[in-house]
């Protein structure tokens, strides 16, 4: 969820797909059905948006509050 300038800035140190918010609704083909996806942004509000746009389409996904600024 996070633009492409934050990934470098803040890597996550596990497996994860990254998909911009800004490119969401259009590479939602990209996701498995079978899998719950988290969203991650800096502070939250982009993470729940992408929630909502994943929850519309029936795909399985939580989001972070308070963001990586909380969670680092």
């Amino acid at each position: 969820i996070r633009e492409n300038a934050e990934k470098s800035l803040f890597p996550i140190p596990y497996e994860s797909k990254h998909i911009p918010l800004s490119e969401l609704k259009k590479r939602l083909d990209e996701l498995d059905d079978d899998k719950v996806y988290c969203s991650l942004c800096q502070y939250g509000e982009r993470s729940r948006k992408a929630y909502l746009v994943l929850k519309k389409n029936k795909i399985k996904s939580y989001y972070l509050n308070e963001g990586m600024d909380k969670l680092l």
